[in-house]
């Protein structure tokens, strides 16, 4: 993450808003600051669309809101997923960018993958589903 943040995470979704990285931000400050999550983020420049996809186990494609953070908020339900870890791999290896090394006592965790669309790279997140506000 040499550039700028733009949040996922996701970030990510993990997934980073605000320049040119499509992974979750590291800042926990800019995470405090961040708007609540939306269903419609269509006028919130602190969102990022996303596809979740090849989710497992589960549903296997699901539309999301990131916002600044490890959450990202499920399109027309009330649902959020909470991104315990987030990582990519390429030639050089796996990287990891997010481990919560947690793991919440009564949630099934759930994989899914999503296109960072500033970088092209195929990010795997591990998290679990929680309703949100």
């Amino acid at each position: 993450m040499s550039h700028a943040m733009r949040f996922l995470v996701l970030g990510g979704v993990t997934v980073v808003l605000a320049g040119c990285s499509d992974a979750a931000p590291t800042s926990p400050a800019a995470a405090e600051n961040a708007p609540a999550p939306a269903a419609d983020a269509t006028n919130n420049p602190h969102s990022l669309p996303l596809t979740f996809f090849n989710c497992s186990p589960g549903p296997t494609t699901y539309q999301v809101i990131a916002f600044i953070g490890w959450e990202v908020k499920v399109v027309g339900s009330n649902s959020i997923y909470i991104i315990l870890t987030q990582s990519y791999t390429d030639a050089t290896g796996t990287h990891v960018l997010h481990d919560a090394k947690a793991d919440p006592p009564g949630q099934q965790l759930v994989t899914c993958h999503y296109i960072g669309p500033e970088t092209g790279r195929d990010y795997t997140n591990v998290g679990f589903f929680t309703s949100g506000g």
